[in-house]
């Protein structure tokens, strides 16, 4: 009785300890919640504001299922923005609050995994509880996951861990039920692993991990003293772990040949990207365990990059490092089950996002769940090391936690803090072109249109031929009304051969804007179409969404000199390259507004058509009110047109 008594109320201190390091984790958070948004944050999200603003199932169903991201478009995670809509764009807070919170919640799973981990590897005492708390405490505070939580668009990077983890331990109970109920234990694994593996694929395809995480449980932890799994149990992972990752795989290798061709839009080839992988994988686990003041943020873009295996020299020691850790850890992962699963659950976290699809280098968010292995590790071996040292490893882990917090604070608040963080993060990147433009926005708001062009000059430099820091230098001169036409013509030639960055799109459009509204003196809608013809000639601008929106803004223009039959000719080009709806539907307006009622009606014919043929079941027809009201206003724009005709009027 005694000793239950005791459990109890010792489970009721880990319990307390758990809700402090909860609060903990939010104080230190706190000074981040009102950061601005950033990089990827307004092209996601800006759709909260474009969809149907009077029909709210309709402009709910138009923006979870606008998602561009990913072979999914990640809608679960879309649509976990709705609950923060009425933040945007103005109060990035709530976004920013909501992250907080899944955090926490993640970190409530993790101190539950960590237990199942134990249980697992035979630590079945108060032990367990000590390590779980401190692997979650660990892992709630440490500051490489400041970029995850603070940055909104991560929001997807954190749904997906949430529900590979409710997966894992789904998977985790139904295998306990294997030797007394195994029916039950299919079913339970089953219903865990697809359902969760579902909703995590479709907050990000990261989701698919899923399986691979557990194929790592299966081949170190389980593996232990030479453990065997039942008959039934191999044909369960022969069915839903190695069938799918065979899948999976196939699926990749036919995806090949389009991953090797966009590899022409990087600085970088397939076999640099591995090689420059291996280096920042060991510097990614230097920062799990000994992270510093500094080191930290979401600017890595001037990551350098490996040429060859000893160009930088130290790329040759990092890739034979990580190769013979993986081959170790397989080999010996019967005999040191703990450290070989902390190795291969990280490598297995990063074999998507760190290998051979053509995506940027170097990434903090992407740590997220992969560090969990390291760190339960760690303090695995903390608390069954020798006992002389026994009694300080408490206090050492609880300095280790402080220290963790005190780092994460200073980068929550420098987030929490543009004007001061913008120029801090683009002296330690000066290279950074995001580093730059950051701090230049931050100027920008503070109305030093000087200093913000100085970061852009800064970043000029390194980068002279890059399109999106040109675009930007018209951008801040026509904001400050120092544009002059000396500018322009130096920038038109560079243009034609500039280096291709997604962000020259998005200034491209404000560029557009800005003449439209003809806010800009010296940046009339004529003089943008000799910009936006120049970008179209850049071999590098020649995909279809680039030439869409190239030839959409050249339309606009055209329309803003009020010559029509241009802008019509330019929309229908741009239109051939995307076939948005809303083309001919805006077409269909000018030409009505022109009295060509007959031409304007074939325009809505077409956006009728185009809705028709819309593949995705839920977002066909969702415009069908639009186009008809818009028919019905041409129809009777017309009758009164012939009436007045017919009259003499």
């Amino acid at each position: 009785m005694t000793e239950n008594r005791n459990d109890v109320s010792f489970q009721f201190m880990i319990g307390i300890g758990l809700y402090l390091c909860l609060l903990l984790t939010a104080a230190i958070y706190w000074p981040g919640l009102g950061s601005p948004f950033t990089l990827d944050d307004i092209p996601n999200l800006i759709g909260l504001s474009q969809f149907d603003q009077v029909d709210t199932a309709v402009r709910i169903k138009q923006f979870v299922l606008s998602g561009g991201s990913g072979p999914t478009g990640r809608p679960l995670s879309l649509l976990s923005f709705m609950i923060n809509d009425t933040n945007w764009p103005t109060l990035p807070w709530g976004f920013k609050y909501t992250n907080l919170m899944i955090h926490l919640l993640n970190g409530v799973l993790i101190f539950i995994l960590s237990l199942k981990l134990c249980e697992i590897v035979n630590c079945r005492n108060r032990k367990k509880y000590w390590i779980a708390l401190a692997t979650c405490s660990i892992w709630l505070v440490h500051p490489l996951n400041v970029s995850t939580t603070l940055y909104v668009i991560q929001r997807m990077t954190q749904l997906s861990a949430l529900f590979t983890l409710i997966g894992i331990l789904g998977y985790l109970q139904g295998r306990q039920y294997m030797t007394t109920r195994p029916v039950f234990s299919v079913y339970y694994m089953t219903f865990a692993v697809v359902f969760s593996g579902l909703l995590a694929i479709l907050s990000k395809e990261n989701g698919v991990l899923l399986i691979l995480y557990i194929a790592v449980l299966e081949l170190t932890l389980f593996r232990q003293n030479g453990q065997k799994s039942s008959r039934l149990l191999f044909y369960w992972h022969t069915g839903f772990i190695l069938f799918p990752i065979v899948l999976i795989t196939g699926y990749f290798a036919f995806k090949m040949p389009g991953y090797i061709s966009s590899y022409a839009d990087r600085e970088f080839t397939m076999s640099q990207r591995l090689l420059t992988e291996t280096k920042i994988l060991g510097e990614y686990i230097t920062h799990i365990l000994l992270p510093r003041l500094g080191a930290f943020g979401i600017f890595h873009d001037d990551y350098p990059i490996s040429s060859n295996l000893f160009t930088p020299n130290d790329t040759f020691i990092y890739v034979l490092v990580t190769i013979s850790a993986l081959m170790a850890s397989i080999i010996f992962r019967k005999k040191h089950p703990v450290i070989s699963f902390a190795i291969i659950w990280f490598f297995a976290g990063h074999i998507l996002e760190s290998t051979f699809i053509p995506l940027e280098l170097y990434f903090e968010h992407r740590n997220y769940l992969p560090m969990v292995g390291i760190i339960w590790a760690v303090t695995y071996y903390a608390f069954n090391t020798v006992s002389k040292i026994k009694p300080y490893i408490y206090t050492g882990l609880s300095l280790v936690i402080l220290l963790l917090a005190a780092i994460t604070y200073n980068s929550t608040w420098l987030w929490g803090h543009p004007v001061i963080s913008g120029p801090t993060w683009a002296s330690e990147h000066p290279g950074s072109i995001r580093a730059q433009q950051f701090a230049s926005a931050a100027f920008t708001v503070l109305g030093d249109n000087d200093k913000a062009r100085e970061h852009i000059v800064i970043a000029l430099q390194y980068h002279p031929h890059d399109s999106s820091l040109l675009l930007q230098l018209i951008q801040l001169d026509c904001h400050n009304g120092s544009l002059n036409e000396k500018l322009l013509l130096d920038i038109l030639p560079e243009l034609t051969t500039a280096k291709y960055q997604h962000g020259a799109i998005t200034t491209m459009m404000m560029l557009g804007k800005m003449a439209k509204s003809k806010t800009c003196q010296t940046l009339t809608p004529a003089k943008t179409r000799e910009i936006l013809t120049a970008l179209i000639k850049n071999p590098a601008f020649q995909s279809k969404t680039s030439l869409h929106a190239l030839y959409y803004w050249i339309g606009q223009l055209y329309a803003a000199d009020r010559m029509l039959f241009p802008a019509i000719e330019n929309l229908d080009i741009a239109h051939n390259y995307m076939g948005v709806i809303d083309i001919p539907l805006q077409q269909a307006v000018w030409l009505s507004s022109a009295g060509l009622y007959d031409d304007a009606l074939r325009y809505v014919d077409k956006a009728e058509q185009i809705d028709n043929r819309i593949k995705n079941p839920f977002l066909r027809h969702t415009r069908r009110k639009h186009i008809t009201n818009l028919r019905k206003q041409i129809q009777q724009l017309k009758r009164i047109y012939l009436k007045n005709k017919k009259s003499g009027k």
